[in-house]
């Protein structure tokens, strides 16, 4: 009811209409570029960006998870004195566990 009796008091003046012209030409240039974004799909260096960021953290967080458990498995071999391959079966660490480098 408010946005009908807004449109109807707005007045049509040669100003309103060139401006409303010219929104109507940014809107069609925005979706232009929008589609024609869309085509590049992965290309888009904003997206690369932000994928190589998240690779760089991922590996750093296996980095720092290698390495905690590397120090606390050494540690615990060394204050315990246990065989550091019944440690591994007791902890569920698979023979395919290989430390990052």
């Amino acid at each position: 009811m408010e946005i009908e009796k807004e449109t109807t008091s707005r007045l049509d003046t040669p100003t309103r209409r060139t401006s409303m012209t010219l929104l109507q030409a940014k809107r069609e240039a925005l979706s232009a570029s929008k589609a024609e974004l869309a085509q590049h799909g992965l290309a888009d260096p904003a997206l690369l960006e932000q994928k190589r960021r998240a690779v760089v953290l991922a590996h750093e967080a296996a980095l720092r998870h290698t390495d905690n458990y590397s120090a606390v498995f050494q540690q615990l071999v060394n204050l315990l004195g246990c065989n550091p391959e019944e440690l591994r079966g007791y902890l569920g660490v698979t023979e395919e566990y290989e430390d990052l480098e």
